[in-house]
């Protein structure tokens, strides 16, 4: 299909597998997270436990919903700034990948 992204991440995918390459990618996605009145839902230390803790039951709940819709976590956590948490998903083939991508966002 003509301006499709997808067609045309699958067609360089199997024109360089000729060669004998192939690819795995990955994501990781950044986003913030707050409470029911706007505050961030962690406040710290960046990359530390406790952060992580806050939202244990949020984020419980989001890797089940996940891997339900075939998206493997492999890890999130909170990153420096207030509220913000990344998630990084499994490496899969190229397509399949950005598929994930889309549904995770």
């Amino acid at each position: 299909m003509t301006g499709c992204p997808r067609a045309a991440l699958s067609a360089a995918v199997d024109r360089a597998a000729v060669d004998g390459p192939s690819f795995r990618t990955a994501f990781e996605v950044e986003f913030n997270l707050l409470d029911a009145d706007s505050r961030p839902a962690h406040r710290g230390p960046g990359y530390g436990a406790r952060a992580l803790f806050d939202v244990g039951d949020f984020t419980v709940d989001l890797v089940s919903v996940l891997r339900a819709r075939g998206i493997a976590v492999q890890q999130i956590h909170p990153e420096y700034t207030p509220s913000q948490y990344e998630i990084s998903i499994a490496p899969a083939s190229p397509v399949q990948a950005a598929d994930r991508h889309s549904l995770l966002r």
